[in-house]
This record gives C-alpha cells, structure tokens and sequence, in this order.
C-alpha cells in the first residue's frame, strides 16, 4: 500500500515520478477498490473538499486509491441529525443517491486510536439510511497523532 501527501498532487507533482512513494501502515485494513462499484452504488472520480485535508491537519498522508470503509467502523452514525431542517437534508441526499446510483468518495482521518469522517457528513447519514455496508473513502493518516 502507497500513500501520498495532497499538497504534493496539489502543486502537480507527479507522485510515481517525483517524489518517494511511503509504505502506509500494514494495519490499516481498508482494501483499495477494484472496481467502481461499492455496495450496488458507481463511485464517482471526484473527492469533494480536499482542502479541507490541509486545513485541519498539519502532517499527514494520504493512502493511494479509494478504499472501501466498513460503515461497522463507526458506530455512532445513525442516519440522523441534531435538527429537523438536517434530516430532511440527510433523507432528500439518500433518496437522490438511491435515484442515481452513484456517490462521491467521503474523506476519512485515521489517528492513533481513532477514526473520523473529516468530509461526507451528510453522505455518510444518507448512506446509513439506506443501508449500506461499506462506503468509499480517500484515507488520510494523521502523522501528528503518531499512526
């Protein structure tokens, strides 16, 4: 497994040629997808707010590839939000995933004794709500926390 630094993509370096590729953690157990297809849904191309990764973290990593995320891994999504106008937010999103057949990658943190979504709160509801097993994820190691 190789994981890159998002701020080298993002200034166009090409992370196969220009700069060393890191062995990620052997016990991370996201498996990269094989296909587009995760739980009878297309995985699109694009991962939404990537500068969010820059933002809220100063050292990390970010595993190559999508994976595919166990929704098991994290226990306290339930489909709902703190407020009415949310929940209405939460199921008009799984009903348009539902309709589309298609999501965008979430954006998970992994640190040294927990896990987090940073990006796809929303989504990740929606997808509870409609009872998926696994989602997709760009994987980012906090290297701070000392993962």
């Amino acid at each position: 497994m190789k994981i890159y630094r998002i701020a080298d993509i993002q200034q166009g370096l090409d992370p196969q040629q220009e700069f060393p590729l890191i062995e990620a953690p052997q016990d991370i157990p996201y498996q990269p997808l094989t296909s587009n297809m995760l739980s009878g849904l297309q995985v699109l191309d694009n991962v939404d707010n990537t500068g969010s990764i820059a933002s809220s973290l100063n050292d990390y990593k970010i595993m190559d590839g999508i994976r595919s995320v166990p929704m098991a891994d994290f226990p306290g999504i339930n489909g709902r939000s703190y407020s009415v106008e949310n929940n209405n937010r939460i199921k008009e999103l799984a009903r348009q995933i539902k309709d589309s057949g298609t999501i965008s990658p979430l954006i998970v943190v992994i640190e040294k004794d927990d896990k987090y979504i940073l990006e796809g709160s929303h989504r990740i509801d929606a997808l509870y709500l409609l009872g998926v097993a696994h989602f997709p994820a760009l994987v980012v190691i906090d290297l701070e926390d000392g993962v």
